[in-house]
């Protein structure tokens, strides 16, 4: 089990590797079927999409979509780009109002919004999760994960357990 430290070395530095937006998802979808194992929530799905995919052409609602009993409880936007105002009322405007979704969570690699799109998204939403390594190892062993990110996985681990 990784400490609290280990736990933040390691995230760093598979967000530090470019993975072509992989990783950023990989993260935000452990932690969700953390959240689903932790609170036996059986009837829970969480969809995500391949990466570059665009939401509207797949139809999707987000990066990754979590549903229960086929009503969408929340999406997810997994960016490495900043998120300003426009952003989040373009997604108000194109998803949320349109999918009546409760729920629309940003996740963002680095904190760089804009004040004002704080300010917009708080009057939409709020919500955060922490991620377990267990369902992240789980998406790494995924046979459609790409070997170099599996690679990243193993460096990352040997810089934290080397003597």
């Amino acid at each position: 089990r990784l400490s609290f430290e280990q736990f933040d070395t390691l995230i760093s530095g598979l967000l530090a590797t470019p993975s072509g937006g992989r990783l950023p998802v990989f993260l935000v979808v452990a932690a969700f079927r953390t959240v689903k194992t932790f609170f036996g929530l059986h009837d829970w799905s969480i969809a995500w999409q391949e990466i570059n995919v665009a939401d509207t052409a797949s139809g999707a609602s987000g990066d990754i979509t979590i549903n229960n009993q086929g009503q969408t409880l929340m999406a997810v936007e997994v960016t490495e780009r900043s998120v300003d105002k426009s952003r989040v009322v373009a997604t108000f405007n194109t998803k949320i109002a349109p999918g009546g979704i409760e729920d629309y969570l940003f996740c963002l690699k680095t904190p760089v919004t804009s004040s004002e799109a704080k300010e917009q998204a708080r009057q939409y939403f709020a919500q955060g999760h922490e991620v377990n390594t267990r369902e992240l190892i789980a998406l790494l062993e995924e046979p459609n994960t790409p070997q170099i990110i599996k690679v990243v996985w193993n460096k990352q681990l040997g810089q934290i357990f080397a003597p």
